[in-house]
């Protein structure tokens, strides 16, 4: 199933088997999330991902995040990464791989893109919010880099940092962007950047991968009071 592009969808990330298959048992509708996402170097063997990802009814964003941007060091080597993901696109919707990555990560890419998968182009900084022209620059890399939407996570303590990620949003309204804080504002900076047009946003089922996730349900309920996406039906 590919993904939705041109809605705020929330994201469920999940690092283990038991979260995975509690997703899948809570079927396709109403559910607070519209995304699952299979972080695929949290995993101990990524095959045992297959059968859980087919009985999931939304669709699938995999991630095989690098260790250079918060991933386990096995995925530092590129033929690791390449093995776990590969077997996995064919039940699939999108794969997320870093800006900085995606060259290495090219043969993969480009075969997820023919089982027409979303590509999604990543940026993490865990320790700040980069200045506006070096976020600026990082969305125009991955948009040459052929990115159908560009991810920018940052940590985020202040007014201004919050600010530089959601100006992207306008800055570059063309294209389809998903920013969020991590961190003391994380909170905040997710909720703001849903309702400004963040197409991929991140909320916990369970405990938070990283700080400043929302719990998944209370996360969709405020979305909805705030007019930010319609009510389930």
């Amino acid at each position: 199933m590919s993904i939705e592009l041109q809605q705020p969808n929330v994201v469920v990330p999940t690092t283990d088997l038991a979260t995975l298959r509690a997703l899948a048992a809570a079927g396709a509708s109403p559910t607070a999330w519209d995304i699952v996402e299979a972080r695929l170097d949290q995993f101990g063997d990524p095959g045992e991902l297959v059968a859980p990802l087919r009985e999931l009814r939304q669709p699938v964003l995999l991630t095989p995040r690098h260790p250079d941007e918060g991933g386990d060091p096995r995925f530092g080597q590129t033929e690791i990464r390449r093995a776990a993901v590969e077997p996995l696109l064919p039940d699939a919707g999108a794969l997320d791989v870093e800006v900085a990555h995606a060259e290495a990560m090219a043969p993969t890419i480009e075969l997820a893109r023919s089982g027409g998968l979303s590509i999604v182009l990543s940026f993490h900084d865990f320790e700040a919010t980069p200045s506006a022209s070096r976020l600026a620059d990082v969305v125009s890399a991955a948009g040459d880099r052929g990115a159908d939407v560009v991810k920018l996570a940052t940590r985020t303590r202040s007014g201004d940092e919050v600010a530089r990620l959601i100006d992207l949003l306008g800055r570059f309204a063309d294209r389809p962007l998903a920013v969020m804080g991590m961190g003391p504002l994380g909170m905040a900076s997710r909720l703001l950047a849903a309702g400004c047009g963040s197409v991929l946003n991140y909320a916990a089922h369970g405990a938070a991968v990283v700080e400043g996730q929302w719990p998944v349900a209370e996360f969709r309920e405020l979305l909805e009071r705030t007019g930010a996406r319609r009510p389930r039906r």
